[in-house]
């Protein structure tokens, strides 16, 4: 098996804007994306991260909410 070292590789980002991004999960607040590509092995490596609202499984997002429930709902959130 054969290792991947991060030394050895050529490193790139992939920074879209939030419209176009193929893999913006629903609720994301965030995200970066990197490739790690190792010519001698002619491996890729992807690496990404990204952060979510806490709301978003909860169907927060997809709701109009009033301007007193939006008012509540941000009062426990930490920014």
């Amino acid at each position: 098996m054969r290792v991947i070292k991060i030394r050895e590789c050529d490193i790139y980002s992939y920074n879209p804007d939030s419209d176009g991004d193929p893999f913006l999960e629903k609720g994301a607040i965030w995200s970066v994306n990197f490739f790690f590509y190792n010519r001698k092995l002619k491996r890729v490596v992807s690496f990404r991260c990204c952060c979510t609202s806490k709301f978003a499984g909860d169907d927060f997002l997809a709701g109009a909410l009033s301007d007193g429930e939006e008012e509540d709902a941000l009062i426990d959130m930490d920014i």
